[in-house]
């Protein structure tokens, strides 16, 4: 089952989430959501947090608001250190706007310029060349020799990143670096869209899990290891206007507070909606907003062929109906046909569609029988060893 992460959108001010690079669009799979206000800004898609450029249907500015414009939104994990190498933390200093990667990906999963304007390769040497003005929230520009020494603090403290330490990663000027995979590689540039590849400034950093330098629209305000984490503006942002004076993130990791804090204003917006707050919300759409956008996220099942049968592997398969399961779950998931996006090449796999009658022919024709306990039985004979 393919996850749609339900999101309601903010109408007054725009997702953090992903919120840097210039105008390229916001990551959809970290939308953020919130309640309808009038007479403020609307939208029905994301948009460029930093710029305000349309990326969805409409959005128009709000010229009616005073005071500081902040974001209050609620988030379902919370971690004891904001060190972008470590662990997957790099994936929440992203959402909170604070750090950013040489690539990222777009609503389509193509990787796409972020600090780094294009990656090209030869062989298996790729050179990649960094955005002109990158630079950290304290002003100091972003370098080559910087962003070869992130890339391998990343390899020595992330295991899953320590594939890195083998390729042979230069700076050859300010701008540029090479990094020659030893063999042909082609998903580089899909690696370096890794939030834990976030670019940090680590002759600044002196507190790398409270208090990160790095490069996003955002910096850190105050953070409460595995609690709530407030974030302020980057007045230095090298990417442009930053629309959001700043924002705060509550850890609320049940769906049902979550939902009474949105009723009563105390939170603005939030992701990974469940079901029962889906049908609250649908019910006011005055005053909310529900935004669907697919994610890449999978909930799958294993059948082990040392224990089963092939015959009942096939029977469960069969019988399995995972529309009917997504109908139960409300839309909050979809069905899939495996777990790549079926628009790639790779991807184009077909399943059998559900027949319960042929699961029941499978399993007869391989000598099970239906007990009167509604469960299919298979006897095995022993044979006498002489």
């Amino acid at each position: 089952m393919k996850n749609r992460v339900l999101t309601m959108l903010l109408t007054a001010v725009v997702a953090v989430s992903a919120a840097g690079c210039g105008t390229t669009t916001s990551d959809p799979a970290n939308g953020t959501a919130g309640k309808v206000q009038e007479p403020q800004a609307t939208e029905t898609e994301q948009a460029d947090p930093t710029t305000g450029e349309q990326v969805g249907d409409q959005i128009t500015e709000d010229t009616t608001s005073t005071g500081p414009k902040i974001l209050h939104a609620a988030t379902s994990f919370a971690y004891g250190s904001l060190d972008v190498h470590k662990e997957y933390y790099g994936w929440y200093t992203s959402i909170y706007g604070v750090s950013e990667a040489l690539f990222k990906m777009d609503e389509n999963m193509s990787a796409v310029p972020c600090l780094a304007k294009d990656a090209t390769a030869n062989g298996s040497v790729w050179t990649i060349t960094l955005q002109d003005g990158a630079a950290f929230s304290n002003g100091t520009p972003l370098t080559a020799d910087m962003v070869v020494k992130n890339l391998q603090r990343a390899a020595e403290v992330n295991e899953r990143f320590a594939y890195l330490a083998d390729f042979e990663i230069t700076a050859v000027d300010d701008k540029t670096i090479t990094i020659d995979t030893k063999e042909v590689y082609p998903t580089l540039r899909n690696d370096l869209a890794s939030p834990e590849l976030g670019m940090v400034d680590l002759d600044a950093t002196t507190d790398l899990n409270n208090a990160p330098v790095c490069t996003g629209p955002f910096v850190i305000k105050s953070f409460q290891p595995e609690g709530d984490v407030e974030v302020a503006k980057n007045e230095n942002y090298w990417g442009g206007a930053v629309k959001l004076d700043g924002a705060v993130f509550y850890y609320m990791q049940e769906d049902d507070p979550k939902l009474l804090a949105m009723q009563s204003g105390e939170i603005d917006c939030y992701n990974s909606v469940s079901s029962a707050a889906l049908a609250v919300y649908e019910q006011d759409p005055d005053q909310y907003t529900v935004v669907s956008i697919p994610g890449a996220r999978l909930q799958f099942y294993f059948l082990n062929e040392n224990t089963l049968d092939d015959s009942v592997r096939e029977a469960i398969n069969l019988t399995v109906d995972k529309d009917a399961i997504a109908s139960y779950l409300s839309g909050t998931v979809s069905a899939a046909v495996g777990p790549f996006n079926p628009s790639a090449a790779y991807g184009k796999v077909t399943v059998p569609a559900v027949d319960t009658a042929r699961a029941k022919e499978v399993l007869e024709a391989d000598g099970y029988t239906l007990g009167s306990d509604g469960f299919y039985e298979k006897t095995v004979r022993n044979s006498a060893l002489i």
